[in-house]
């Protein structure tokens, strides 16, 4: 696995755009990668799917009230991923006031990690996960991120 750190907004490295009826994210950041990839989202949500605050709020007005609606019907558990139009959407608290428990992170990150594994994306954007709202040591997260995904042949741009 490769992680890189870029400068700059996540939204401004990808393009969205739609094949068969299905959402596609690419990575068109020509400062991360020289050619595009298909790229695949990642971020944390509550169980509640509120959505209402932070990057969790930018996914949701991007993709609009469809997202929130399919989340919620999943009934989705504190500590698992949900993947949903091109963005793993990593559940780590149950309401959207609550602060992640470390345990319940680590979880949902080794969540993230198998089903990334299974999925066949070979590249993941994300902003620091955990560590706007949410409040969790950047170093802390980095060095999971690194360990959840250390057999994963890809590559990681994390958007500082």
């Amino acid at each position: 696995m490769r992680l890189i750190l870029a400068q700059g907004d996540l939204f401004g490295k990808v393009r969205m755009t739609q094949q068969g009826g299905e959402v596609v994210f690419m990575l068109s950041s020509k400062e991360v990668c020289p050619e595009e990839h298909p790229v695949a989202i990642v971020h944390c949500i509550s169980a509640d799917a509120a959505m209402g605050k932070g990057f969790a709020l930018q996914v949701a007005r991007m993709l609009g009230t469809g997202l929130r609606t399919s989340i919620i019907a999943s009934h989705p558990s504190v500590g698992e991923t949900i993947f949903r139009q091109g963005i793993f959407h990593m559940v780590t608290k149950l309401y959207c006031w609550q602060k992640p428990a470390r345990m319940d992170f680590m979880t949902a990150l080794s969540s993230l990690a198998s089903m990334v594994s299974r999925s066949g994306y070979k590249w993941l954007i994300m902003p620091k996960i955990g560590c706007g709202l949410d409040g969790l040591d950047w170093k802390w997260v980095q060095d999971l991120i690194e360990q959840a995904f250390s057999l994963w042949d890809g590559t990681i741009v994390v958007c500082v």
